[in-house]
């Protein structure tokens, strides 16, 4: 699902420069960046955005990407299957400033794409080398080899190739990243959730509703039963019994959540919740604070669940009466008719 991923970790560890080796052993280098509004149009490969080919690759050869404005290089190296990635940080223009330079009007009904007289300035430019185990040069890349549409502009093929957006370039599990992350830790320390989730449930404060969904994808359901422990929601009994099913775990693939349809009503060893796990404190005057983890889609959602009548169980539905029942009557009751809407 796209959104955070992209905008965060993308950032962080690319701008990628990927390949993926077809039938015919030719290899389709492509950028991977954040293109979120791409993303959740489904358009474009899932692979990245191709811009030039190679030859074969063996696995082993050894791929150096230069930024030849800070002279900064990355290797990489061809795995088993052919493929590679590697990243460098590079800087790049922002969609707004490639808007002004260019003259572009993308809020024009017939706005098309626009071809760029030349990519130098656009971003820092790049060079992609190929070695083999010998440490010969077998092949280099430093321009686009196919016209590039990204972001309204189209970056023309035999330009320089340039990175067409900025990052840090920082490998995955390695000291940098998680320096980095601490410093960004400590930048949003003041507005974590979690340091003022105290201050949410104060005597005179507003009614709290966390209302968390199964496996997201985004947002890891672990932070979410955090703040949830942070309120005095979640007891260290309950919290031990979402620990123990996986739900804390929130990762669809793993397949705790796997509901098969050979099962009915007993589902064997499979971890289950007797009674419900529905926390709600009953506030002195009136209100409620209340905690619900509701399930969505086997593959996990991060945005709010649209209404799904079909459903044995609508949970989408749910969510939105269940949400218009707290607001009018500060209260979150657990109803089947809230799924259905045709609660009194």
């Amino acid at each position: 699902e796209p959104g955070v991923p992209e905008a965060l970790m993308l950032r962080s560890v690319g701008p990628l420069v990927v390949g993926f080796p077809a039938e015919s052993g030719i290899t389709t280098v492509s950028f991977v960046v954040d293109d979120v509004g791409a993303l959740a149009r489904s358009e474009g490969d899932d692979r990245g955005i191709p811009f030039a080919t190679l030859p074969p690759l063996v696995p082993g050869d050894r791929l150096v990407l230069t930024n030849l404005t800070t002279d900064e290089q990355s290797e990489g190296q061809v795995g088993p299957d052919g493929a590679f990635r590697v990243a460098v940080a590079a800087d790049s223009q922002n969609p707004t400033q490639v808007r002004v330079r260019e003259g572009l009007k993308p809020w024009l009904r017939d706005f098309a794409p626009q071809p760029v007289p030349t990519t130098v300035g656009l971003g820092d430019p790049l060079r992609l080398d190929v070695f083999d185990l010998s440490g010969r040069l077998k092949n280099s890349i430093d321009t686009f080899e196919q016209d590039v549409d990204f972001e309204g502009v189209v970056y023309p093929a035999g330009d320089p190739l340039v990175a067409i957006r900025q990052g840090f370039g920082l490998r995955r599990q390695t000291p940098s990243l998680r320096r980095f992350a601490q410093v960004l830790q400590t930048m949003m320390t003041q507005g974590d959730p979690i340091n003022y989730a105290p201050a949410l449930v104060r005597p005179n404060g507003p009614d709290v509703l966390l209302v968390l969904s199964v496996n997201d994808p985004n947002v890891p359901t672990a932070h979410g039963l955090a703040l949830a422990r942070a309120i005095g929601l979640l007891s260290p009994a309950d919290d031990a019994r979402l620990v123990e099913a996986g739900v804390t775990r929130g990762v669809a693939r793993l397949g705790d959540g796997a509901d098969p349809d050979a099962l009915s009503g007993d589902a064997g060893d499979l971890p289950d919740f007797d009674p419900p796990l529905r926390n709600t404190v009953d506030r002195d005057g009136g209100g409620q604070h209340a905690l619900r983890i509701v399930p969505g889609p086997p593959e996990g959602i991060h945005a709010p669940l649209a209404p799904a009548p079909h459903r044995d169980f609508d949970a989408g539905t749910y969510v939105a009466n269940l949400l218009g029942q707290f607001f009018a009557r500060r209260t979150a009751t657990h109803r089947p008719c809230l799924a259905r809407g045709t609660c009194d």
